[in-house]
């Protein structure tokens, strides 16, 4: 995702996701340079997440 998109990137977090890296002026958009934001989880938190959300 992009740094613009700041709602993807809290909606992610919530979900468990965190932040790995950042391309820097990955996207050049409407004259204006923007970064890439790199997220991940891993499948072992993805699976701990998912346990506890349906207790």
């Amino acid at each position: 995702m992009f740094d613009f998109n700041t709602h993807a990137q809290r909606s992610y977090e919530k979900s468990g996701f965190v932040r790995e890296g950042v391309w820097r002026k990955h996207l050049r958009w409407d004259g204006t340079w923007h970064d890439a934001v790199l997220m991940s989880i891993l499948a072992e938190e993805y699976a701990l997440r998912s346990e506890h959300a349906g207790s």
